[in-house]
Protein backbone atom coordinates (compact mmCIF):
# COMPACT_ATOMS: atom_id res chain seq x y z
CA UNK A 1 0.00 0.00 0.00
CA UNK A 2 2.44 2.14 0.85
CA UNK A 3 4.79 1.83 -2.33
CA UNK A 4 1.37 2.82 -4.41
CA UNK A 5 0.65 5.67 -2.85
CA UNK A 6 4.92 6.65 -3.25
CA UNK A 7 4.21 5.92 -7.19
CA UNK A 8 1.08 7.66 -7.18
CA UNK A 9 3.08 10.85 -5.99
CA UNK A 10 6.57 10.66 -7.21
CA UNK A 11 5.73 11.64 -10.50
CA UNK A 12 6.57 15.03 -11.70
CA UNK A 13 3.55 17.76 -12.34
CA UNK A 14 3.67 20.88 -13.99
CA UNK A 15 1.75 24.26 -12.25
CA UNK A 16 1.99 27.64 -13.95
CA UNK A 17 4.13 26.59 -16.64
CA UNK A 18 6.87 25.23 -13.84
CA UNK A 19 7.80 21.44 -12.98
CA UNK A 20 7.73 20.47 -9.50
CA UNK A 21 9.12 17.56 -8.36
CA UNK A 22 6.72 16.17 -4.86
CA UNK A 23 8.64 14.34 -2.00
CA UNK A 24 6.43 12.33 0.72
CA UNK A 25 7.81 11.12 4.05
CA UNK A 26 5.53 8.45 5.30
CA UNK A 27 5.17 7.46 9.20
CA UNK A 28 3.35 4.37 10.23
CA UNK A 29 2.07 2.79 13.38
CA UNK A 30 0.31 -0.39 13.84
CA UNK A 31 -2.89 -0.72 16.56
CA UNK A 32 -2.59 -2.37 19.00
CA UNK A 33 1.33 -3.17 19.11
CA UNK A 34 2.25 0.58 18.92
CA UNK A 35 -1.11 2.17 20.97
CA UNK A 36 -4.27 1.19 22.03
CA UNK A 37 -6.16 4.67 21.22
CA UNK A 38 -6.41 6.86 17.68
CA UNK A 39 -4.83 9.68 19.58
CA UNK A 40 -2.20 7.73 20.80
CA UNK A 41 -1.85 6.21 17.62
CA UNK A 42 -1.38 9.13 15.30
CA UNK A 43 1.58 10.49 17.28
CA UNK A 44 3.06 7.57 17.25
CA UNK A 45 2.90 7.60 13.30
CA UNK A 46 3.70 11.38 13.54
CA UNK A 47 7.03 10.17 15.10
CA UNK A 48 7.79 7.84 12.64
CA UNK A 49 7.11 10.27 10.02
CA UNK A 50 9.45 12.63 11.28
CA UNK A 51 12.23 10.43 11.37
CA UNK A 52 11.24 9.65 7.95
CA UNK A 53 11.80 12.77 6.74
CA UNK A 54 15.22 13.09 8.72
CA UNK A 55 16.61 10.12 7.09
CA UNK A 56 15.37 10.27 3.11
CA UNK A 57 12.58 12.56 1.71
CA UNK A 58 10.17 10.18 0.03
CA UNK A 59 10.71 7.39 2.59
CA UNK A 60 8.35 5.68 4.97
CA UNK A 61 9.54 4.28 8.32
CA UNK A 62 7.51 2.17 10.86
CA UNK A 63 7.12 3.74 14.47
CA UNK A 64 9.46 2.24 17.35
CA UNK A 65 10.03 2.78 21.31
CA UNK A 66 13.19 4.04 20.14
CA UNK A 67 12.01 6.63 18.71
CA UNK A 68 10.52 8.40 21.65
CA UNK A 69 13.84 8.54 23.40
CA UNK A 70 15.05 10.43 19.91
CA UNK A 71 12.14 12.85 20.59
CA UNK A 72 13.09 13.65 23.59
CA UNK A 73 16.63 14.22 22.66
CA UNK A 74 15.26 16.74 20.67
CA UNK A 75 13.55 18.30 23.46
CA UNK A 76 16.44 18.70 25.02
CA UNK A 77 18.44 19.93 22.41
CA UNK A 78 15.37 22.62 21.64
CA UNK A 79 15.39 23.64 25.15
CA UNK A 80 19.66 24.02 25.39
CA UNK A 81 19.30 26.10 21.93
CA UNK A 82 17.43 28.75 23.96
CA UNK A 83 19.58 29.02 26.21
CA UNK A 84 22.56 29.48 23.74
CA UNK A 85 20.42 32.53 22.31
CA UNK A 86 20.44 33.70 25.40
CA UNK A 87 23.83 33.47 26.46
CA UNK A 88 25.76 33.37 23.36
CA UNK A 89 27.47 30.12 22.63
CA UNK A 90 26.87 30.55 18.81
CA UNK A 91 30.19 31.63 16.89
CA UNK A 92 30.77 31.97 13.25
CA UNK A 93 33.51 30.72 10.87
CA UNK A 94 33.79 31.66 7.08
CA UNK A 95 34.62 29.59 4.49
CA UNK A 96 36.67 31.81 2.03
CA UNK A 97 35.51 32.37 -1.75
CA UNK A 98 38.22 32.79 -4.34
CA UNK A 99 38.67 33.60 -8.05
CA UNK A 100 39.72 31.19 -10.02
CA UNK A 101 41.60 33.35 -12.29
CA UNK A 102 43.69 34.95 -10.15
CA UNK A 103 43.46 32.93 -6.48
CA UNK A 104 42.80 35.89 -4.66
CA UNK A 105 39.34 35.79 -1.85
CA UNK A 106 36.72 38.05 -3.04
CA UNK A 107 34.42 36.77 -0.25
CA UNK A 108 33.36 34.57 2.44
CA UNK A 109 30.37 32.27 3.59
CA UNK A 110 29.13 32.78 6.62
CA UNK A 111 28.83 28.61 8.98
CA UNK A 112 27.53 28.76 12.41
CA UNK A 113 28.96 26.80 15.02
CA UNK A 114 27.46 25.83 18.36
CA UNK A 115 30.01 25.53 21.16
CA UNK A 116 27.85 23.78 24.16
CA UNK A 117 29.38 24.32 27.64
CA UNK A 118 29.10 20.68 28.45
CA UNK A 119 28.78 18.54 25.43
CA UNK A 120 31.28 20.55 23.30
CA UNK A 121 30.73 21.34 19.69
CA UNK A 122 27.84 20.52 17.78
CA UNK A 123 26.78 20.14 14.58
CA UNK A 124 24.63 22.12 12.40
CA UNK A 125 23.53 19.06 11.05
CA UNK A 126 22.14 18.11 14.61
CA UNK A 127 20.39 21.53 15.46
CA UNK A 128 19.56 23.47 12.59
CA UNK A 129 16.60 21.02 11.72
CA UNK A 130 15.47 21.54 15.04
CA UNK A 131 15.69 24.98 15.18
CA UNK A 132 13.80 25.62 12.02
CA UNK A 133 10.47 22.60 13.44
CA UNK A 134 10.70 25.02 16.51
CA UNK A 135 10.68 28.12 15.01
CA UNK A 136 13.74 29.38 17.02
CA UNK A 137 15.67 29.34 13.39
CA UNK A 138 14.52 32.81 13.30
CA UNK A 139 16.32 34.09 16.62
CA UNK A 140 18.95 32.48 15.17
CA UNK A 141 19.21 33.83 11.91
CA UNK A 142 18.59 37.31 12.96
CA UNK A 143 21.92 37.00 15.13
CA UNK A 144 24.00 35.65 12.40
CA UNK A 145 22.86 38.28 9.80
CA UNK A 146 24.18 41.29 13.10
CA UNK A 147 26.84 39.25 13.77
CA UNK A 148 28.44 38.88 10.21
CA UNK A 149 27.70 42.11 9.19
CA UNK A 150 30.13 43.49 12.07
CA UNK A 151 32.98 40.73 11.02
CA UNK A 152 32.63 41.80 7.24
CA UNK A 153 33.35 45.38 8.74
CA UNK A 154 35.79 44.71 10.39
CA UNK A 155 37.57 42.51 7.09
CA UNK A 156 36.68 45.65 4.61
CA UNK A 157 38.14 47.66 7.80
CA UNK A 158 41.56 46.05 7.49
CA UNK A 159 41.53 45.34 4.04
CA UNK A 160 40.26 48.42 2.21
CA UNK A 161 41.78 47.98 -1.22
CA UNK A 162 40.04 44.16 -2.01
CA UNK A 163 36.81 44.06 -3.03
CA UNK A 164 34.91 41.76 -0.29
CA UNK A 165 31.39 40.15 -0.11
CA UNK A 166 30.00 38.18 3.00
CA UNK A 167 27.16 35.51 1.71
CA UNK A 168 24.72 34.48 4.41
CA UNK A 169 22.66 31.62 4.56
CA UNK A 170 18.46 32.37 5.11
CA UNK A 171 16.23 29.57 5.99
CA UNK A 172 12.91 28.84 4.49
CA UNK A 173 11.52 30.66 7.49
CA UNK A 174 13.48 33.43 7.46
CA UNK A 175 12.65 34.16 3.93
CA UNK A 176 8.50 33.21 4.39
CA UNK A 177 9.02 36.79 6.56
CA UNK A 178 9.65 38.87 3.95
CA UNK A 179 9.70 42.52 5.19
CA UNK A 180 10.87 41.50 8.20
CA UNK A 181 13.69 40.06 7.05
CA UNK A 182 14.21 42.99 5.15
CA UNK A 183 14.03 45.28 7.83
CA UNK A 184 16.53 42.77 9.58
CA UNK A 185 19.31 43.13 6.88
CA UNK A 186 18.81 47.04 6.83
CA UNK A 187 19.28 47.33 10.00
CA UNK A 188 22.43 45.00 10.52
CA UNK A 189 24.41 47.06 7.43
CA UNK A 190 23.40 49.96 9.05
CA UNK A 191 24.49 50.10 12.14
CA UNK A 192 27.59 47.92 11.24
CA UNK A 193 28.78 50.83 8.94
CA UNK A 194 28.31 48.42 6.18
CA UNK A 195 27.87 49.22 2.81
CA UNK A 196 24.66 47.05 1.36
CA UNK A 197 27.03 46.09 -1.71
CA UNK A 198 28.61 43.97 0.71
CA UNK A 199 26.43 41.67 1.88
CA UNK A 200 24.87 38.63 0.05
CA UNK A 201 22.08 36.03 0.95
CA UNK A 202 21.97 32.51 -0.02
CA UNK A 203 18.57 30.78 -0.66
CA UNK A 204 18.11 27.07 -1.86
CA UNK A 205 16.27 26.31 -5.19
CA UNK A 206 13.43 24.72 -2.89
CA UNK A 207 12.55 27.75 -0.65
CA UNK A 208 11.98 30.00 -4.17
CA UNK A 209 9.70 27.33 -5.38
CA UNK A 210 7.13 27.61 -2.31
CA UNK A 211 5.51 30.24 -3.72
CA UNK A 212 6.80 32.02 -6.83
CA UNK A 213 4.81 35.12 -6.84
CA UNK A 214 5.51 35.79 -3.60
CA UNK A 215 9.48 34.69 -3.92
CA UNK A 216 9.64 36.92 -6.80
CA UNK A 217 8.50 40.26 -4.80
CA UNK A 218 10.74 39.18 -2.03
CA UNK A 219 13.32 38.72 -4.09
CA UNK A 220 12.99 42.19 -5.75
CA UNK A 221 12.94 44.34 -2.54
CA UNK A 222 16.06 42.85 -1.22
CA UNK A 223 17.91 43.97 -4.28
CA UNK A 224 16.35 46.55 -4.32
CA UNK A 225 18.21 47.57 -0.93
CA UNK A 226 21.04 46.72 -2.38
CA UNK A 227 22.07 43.36 -1.42
CA UNK A 228 23.13 40.79 -4.10
CA UNK A 229 21.09 37.45 -4.09
CA UNK A 230 22.44 34.16 -4.94
CA UNK A 231 20.54 30.29 -5.18
CA UNK A 232 22.59 27.71 -3.88
CA UNK A 233 22.64 23.84 -4.68
CA UNK A 234 20.74 24.49 -7.97
CA UNK A 235 19.62 21.82 -9.37
CA UNK A 236 19.04 19.51 -6.53
CA UNK A 237 15.18 19.55 -6.42
CA UNK A 238 13.73 20.48 -9.50
CA UNK A 239 13.84 19.04 -13.21
CA UNK A 240 12.79 22.39 -15.15
CA UNK A 241 14.94 25.77 -15.53
CA UNK A 242 12.36 27.54 -17.36
CA UNK A 243 11.73 29.12 -14.29
CA UNK A 244 15.10 30.63 -13.48
CA UNK A 245 14.87 33.44 -16.24
CA UNK A 246 11.94 35.24 -14.05
CA UNK A 247 13.82 35.11 -10.56
CA UNK A 248 15.51 38.01 -9.89
CA UNK A 249 18.91 36.63 -8.74
CA UNK A 250 22.55 37.57 -9.53
CA UNK A 251 24.77 34.55 -8.45
CA UNK A 252 23.64 31.06 -9.40
CA UNK A 253 25.56 28.26 -6.79
CA UNK A 254 25.36 24.97 -9.24
CA UNK A 255 25.16 21.80 -7.34
CA UNK A 256 28.38 20.14 -7.05
CA UNK A 257 26.51 16.68 -8.86
CA UNK A 258 26.49 18.86 -12.16
CA UNK A 259 29.99 19.68 -12.09
CA UNK A 260 31.14 16.09 -11.63
CA UNK A 261 29.06 14.58 -14.22
CA UNK A 262 29.51 17.81 -17.18
CA UNK A 263 32.67 15.63 -18.40
CA UNK A 264 30.62 12.37 -19.28
CA UNK A 265 27.06 14.24 -19.66
CA UNK A 266 26.30 17.37 -22.28
CA UNK A 267 23.37 18.24 -20.36
CA UNK A 268 25.10 19.30 -17.47
CA UNK A 269 27.89 20.89 -19.54
CA UNK A 270 25.78 23.08 -21.38
CA UNK A 271 25.04 24.53 -17.78
CA UNK A 272 28.13 26.12 -17.73
CA UNK A 273 27.85 27.82 -20.93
Amino acid sequence: MVEKIQNALKADFVTSGYSITPSLSIGIAIFPKDAEDTGSLLKCADTAMYHAKENKRGEYQFYSHEMNRVMIERLIIEQELQIAIRDEQFYLTFQPQVDALNGKITGAETVIRWKHPEKGMISPEEFIPIAEDSGLINEIGDWIINKACIVTKQMIDENKSRPFRMSINISAKQFEQGEALIQTLNNAIEQSGLDHKHIEIEVTEGILMKDFTKTIEILKNIRKAGVTVAVDDFGTGYSSLNYLRKLPIDVLKIDKSFTQEMQTHSTSALLFR
